[in-house]
């Protein structure tokens, strides 16, 4: 029996397409920088094979069945949260920061692990069939899942992780299709945390803008039903 598919259909290669051409970029970067620095020969080396490998370790994962990944989504995201309260007692302090575990010689990031545990329990339960993108209670326990390796991240301090992880979190959120209304929710309270760092009048300023903004959100999302709309004007 013959299987009629496009690859386009098998592999999403607006991600594959892009993420090969960096590689190859920065290959070429490093080839560039080093070759006349013996010092840094072994750089291009290394890199070219952790390079081939992981395309090697995409596609055996790719091949795996997602069921798989949501067995598996709990159990990372905890050993990622043990492994983030583990680094903050016993890490390698590095340029200020405590974020790395020495483990037979080699340097481990459990941020890095995070990452994939974050990504791995906010996919399995935003998929799930019970769960309302545009209910409250459902954004709430999403943030909560992915603020929780962000705090013990920034504890170490790691503040360009934790930048990171709120793109990833977004990112998670308007894939499953969060409406605009919700997703200004969802950055409210980060838009009020960096106003409020350059004084008080920015504090006001930003929050007249939240409450203002949030306040247009909600009468666009409401045209279509006019009673409500009429409710809420008054």
């Amino acid at each position: 029996m013959r299987i009629d598919y496009k690859l386009k259909d098998k592999f999403d290669l607006g991600l594959l397409i892009p993420a090969s051409i960096l590689f190859c970029i920065g290959l070429l970067a490093i080839y560039s920088s080093t070759l006349n620095n013996p010092h840094a020969s072994g750089n291009f080396h290394k890199q070219l094979i952790w390079g081939l490998g992981s395309f090697i370790i995409f596609f055996v994962v790719y091949s795996v069945p997602t069921n798989s990944f949501k067995t598996i989504a709990l159990p990372t995201y905890l050993i990622s949260l043990l492994f983030l309260l583990t680094v903050l007692v016993i890490g390698k302090r590095i340029s200020g920061q405590k974020s790395w575990l020495g483990i037979e010689g080699i340097g481990f990031q459990p941020s890095e692990l995070a990452k994939l545990g974050t990504v791995l329990i906010m996919s399995a339960f935003l998929s799930r069939k019970s769960t309302d993108i545009d209910s409250f209670k459902d954004i709430f326990i999403s943030l909560a899942i992915g603020f929780i390796p962000v705090i013990l991240i920034m504890l170490e301090p790691d503040l360009g992780t934790s930048f990171v992880f709120f793109g990833l979190i977004l990112a998670i959120l308007y894939w499953k299709g969060i409406s605009l209304f919700g997703l200004f929710v969802v950055l409210s309270p980060a838009i009020l945390a960096v106003t409020s760092l350059f004084g008080t009048l920015y504090f006001i300023g930003g929050l007249v803008f939240v409450i203002e903004f949030d306040f247009l959100l909600k009468i666009l999302s409401l045209k279509n039903h006019p009673i409500q709309l009429l409710l809420l004007l008054e």
